[in-house]
């Protein structure tokens, strides 16, 4: 498995520690003095600062029309397009296509969430736009979440009007998936600076104190999730 080197952040939606561009390798992982770990934690002061920067931008994203939104969203999907083709034709030369399907038939799907982020529209209450200092959300997903689940509740939100803080959440020993980290990426290249905001890290550390943020409101992206969301187990 090939080591990435880290990089400085240089990429104004994310928040916390470095950011890991994507690597022709299935995960992306650090070499650090301890040895080789995951991406590196967020930690207090990171989910302050994502706060922070989410509630500085929610007046001018909110204030957008939806079409200009969307237009935002458009751009994020084309990067993936682009991402999905070149991603297809290697498999291709490699020969292994059916693998590329197996592994990845979700991405055109999470693409199609970023076209029509009405579809899988699922706040009940809009009304938490009309208070234009509490618009941040919050979404916990582990790194066994597919793109498409974690999009099909990204992409509404952000077509909605509302900024985003969302935590990565892992166990010890798991590694994120290329492809999400390669969403975000392109996600930072698409969306405003402070739109999406990622913070990083264990399930303790990481989401109890963005759970107990004040001026975050819980809106519920993960409630047509089938199963219990994975931060509970995290949290107990």
């Amino acid at each position: 498995m090939t080591t990435s080197v880290p990089t400085e952040n240089t990429f104004s939606n994310f928040i916390a520690g470095y950011w890991i561009p994507p690597a022709q390798t299935r995960y992306i992982i650090l070499e650090c003095e301890a040895g080789k770990t995951q991406l590196p934690s967020s930690c207090r002061i990171d989910v302050d600062r994502a706060l922070r920067a989410a509630h500085q931008s929610s007046h001018s994203w909110v204030q957008l029309s939806e079409s200009q939104r969307f237009s935002y969203l458009k751009s994020l999907e084309r990067l993936m397009g682009i991402y999905e083709h070149s991603q297809r034709m290697c498999a291709s030369e490699k020969r292994c296509a059916a693998r590329w399907r197996a592994d990845d038939e979700d991405y055109s799907l999470a693409r199609q969430y970023l076209l029509d982020p009405q579809a899988d529209y699922s706040f009940n209450n809009p009304g938490l736009l009309t208070n234009k200092t509490i618009t941040v959300g919050k979404l916990f997903f582990g790194s066994s979440t597919n793109i498409s689940n974690a999009i099909s509740q990204i992409a509404p939100a952000l077509a909605a009007g509302y900024t985003l803080v969302i935590a990565l959440l892992h166990k010890p020993d798991q590694q994120q998936c290329l492809q999400l980290l390669s969403f975000m990426e392109f996600a930072a290249h698409s969306l405003p600076a402070g739109v999406l905001n990622i913070v990083y890290g264990l399930g303790m550390e990481t989401a109890l104190p963005l759970s107990n943020a004040r001026e975050a409101v819980n809106i519920d992206l993960l409630k047509s999730y089938k199963t219990t969301p994975a931060h509970t187990s995290y949290l107990t």
